[in-house]
């Protein structure tokens, strides 16, 4: 089912019949009614909230135990409580303009993705315009070795935290 129970909705127009009688009561000034009024509603709106818990306690335990044989229905469970939106609202174009028309964000986004891809078959592909490092010595598998011995110091030096 989705949408709102027919329990919890008697309530929430139960509540709002009752803030309307709060302010006729306000008006006429009976502050024994008006006491009455405003702990009937804080009762209401107890009520309320305990069936809007209970209705989420039982949608989660549903989610739970469909895990294994649906776990699509779980996921969807699970993003309905996500607070990201992933859209993008604006951009800004190469003069600084902002841009929120979804065709030109599409034309700037491809544009940008165009600049910084690379396709490395490309014959117009050139190298870096950087000097390469000097490597004094060459690594080998003799520059890298150590014994048992150096591997119990290393260890007896490393701080455990506590």
């Amino acid at each position: 089912k989705t949408g709102k129970p027919r329990s919890l909705h008697a309530l929430q127009r139960k509540k709002a019949k009752l803030k309307t009688r709060l302010q006729a009561a306000e008006l006429g000034g009976n502050t024994q009614r008006i006491q009455c009024l405003k702990s009937s509603i804080a009762l209401l709106c107890f009520k309320i909230k305990e069936q809007i818990d209970n209705r989420l306690d039982l949608q989660e335990h549903r989610a739970v135990d469909k895990i294994k044989s649906n776990p699509k229905f779980f996921y969807s469970y699970a993003k309905s409580f996500s607070q990201i939106k992933s859209s993008i609202s604006m951009l800004f174009n190469k003069h600084g303009d902002i841009i929120t028309d979804k065709s030109e964000m599409a034309n700037i986004l491809q544009e940008q993705f165009s600049s910084v891809y690379s396709d490395p078959n490309s014959p117009d592909i050139v190298p870096p315009d950087f000097d390469c490092p000097v490597i004094n010595t060459p690594f080998s598998e003799h520059s890298l070795s150590f014994t048992d011995e150096d591997i119990q110091e290393s260890i007896k030096k490393k701080k455990v935290p506590t």
